[in-house]
């Protein structure tokens, strides 16, 4: 009985081991996706294309100049309201091409969740960078 029992335990510890060491390496990732989705929401644009590839840049500097575009008030509306909301890094799934996928929630005050979302992370030279943004 003690055998199997050191048998069994030996067995997930190894499976948590190897679980952790593949989930993430290091938590730069979901740090990253954190701070780009910090400036997001905090329409802080600029530093949010400083987190992404190319791409992305571009996706976001076309989406910052129709922003640009509307009028003032307009502006300060879209401000407030979408400053009001908070993403949560909630998980990540390892891909291919040293890239992963961060699932996160979109919650507004007090804690109401509004959706599920996810972007995808590319391992560059100067880091994690956002290089998809998913529904």
């Amino acid at each position: 009985m003690r055998r199997y029992f050191s048998r069994q335990m030996a067995a997930l510890l190894f499976i948590a081991a190897t679980l952790i060491a593949t989930g993430c390496s290091n938590g730069k990732e979901a740090k990253s996706a954190q701070e780009f989705l910090d400036y997001f929401f905090a329409t802080e644009y600029e530093m949010a294309q400083e987190l992404c590839t190319d791409e992305v840049k571009e996706y976001l500097e076309s989406g910052l100049k129709e922003f640009m575009a509307l009028p003032q008030e307009t502006k300060e509306s879209v401000k407030r309201q979408v400053s009001s909301f908070k993403a949560v890094v909630e998980s990540m799934e390892k891909l291919e091409n040293k890239q992963i996928k961060i699932y996160y929630s979109v919650i507004s005050a007090p804690d109401t969740l509004l959706s599920r979302r996810s972007l995808i992370m590319q391992e560059m030279e100067e880091g994690w960078r956002v290089s998809q943004i998913c529904k």
